[in-house]
């Protein structure tokens, strides 16, 4: 059958189950927003039942146990927060990055342990996820952990800078204390134009100050380095 537009579009109002909603919210012939609506729908029916279920059956459709994992991070109990800490080591890098995410999105300080640990992950999605959900519970804890990983050489590649980098500064921006000045100091140093642009824009963040206006890139560096000695 030909799935138009109109069809398309009204999949998620007959949809009235957990699993079906899932299988709407991994359909990769549907639209971002058809699928957004499909994972609302399931988070609001708030049925984690077979949630748990998909997120844990490595026979499921690897996008199905994607969208289950994320959905139990929108539903945080003592059961969830157990399983997504047992999917922080499963075999699939999408599936540990997933629970990851998930348990940024739960705001759950006591998964601060777990999350640093996937700094050091193989994969560098996994490395990236678990830094965005560091950057998610904002726990000075994790702070000497994204300092390591700024500097391991795991994120380089030949001496170049990797991109899951800026997702360090960023956690640390998140962070926000007077002990994360020192590390965001460092990156207004580095080598990775990228890695210096989010420190500025971190910064930027945190003081509601820009040094940007009328000044040269070199001396709004200057500025900032000048507004970090004093603090």
């Amino acid at each position: 059958m030909l799935l138009t537009p109109a069809l398309l579009m009204s999949l998620t109002t007959w949809a009235t189950t957990t699993t079906e909603l899932v299988s709407l919210a991994a359909d990769k012939n549907l639209s971002d927003s058809e699928r957004r609506s499909a994972f609302s729908q399931m988070v609001e029916l708030g049925e984690i039942d077979d949630l748990l279920t998909i997120s844990q059956d490595e026979e499921s459709d690897a996008r199905e146990r994607w969208v289950a994992i994320r959905a139990l991070g929108k539903q945080p109990s003592a059961e969830t927060k157990q399983v997504l800490k047992s999917l922080l080591a499963d075999d699939q890098p999408a599936m540990r990055a997933a629970a990851a995410s998930a348990l940024g999105d739960s705001k759950d300080m006591a998964s601060t342990e777990d999350l640093v640990e996937l700094l050091h992950d193989p994969a560098m999605i996994v490395r990236g996820a678990a830094a965005d959900a560091l950057a998610e519970l904002a726990d000075l804890r994790a702070l000497p952990d994204l300092e390591q990983a700024l500097k391991d050489q795991s994120n380089y590649y030949r001496g170049a800078s990797l991109w899951v980098r800026r997702h360090y500064v960023d956690a640390v921006v998140s962070i926000g204390s007077r002990s994360s000045f020192p590390v965001l100091a460092d990156c207004l140093e580095d080598t990775d134009p990228n890695v210096v642009q989010a420190t500025i824009d971190g910064l930027e963040q945190i003081t509601g100050i820009s040094y940007s206006q009328g000044r040269t890139q070199q001396e709004e560096l200057q500025a900032w380095r000048r507004w970090l000695d004093a603090q």
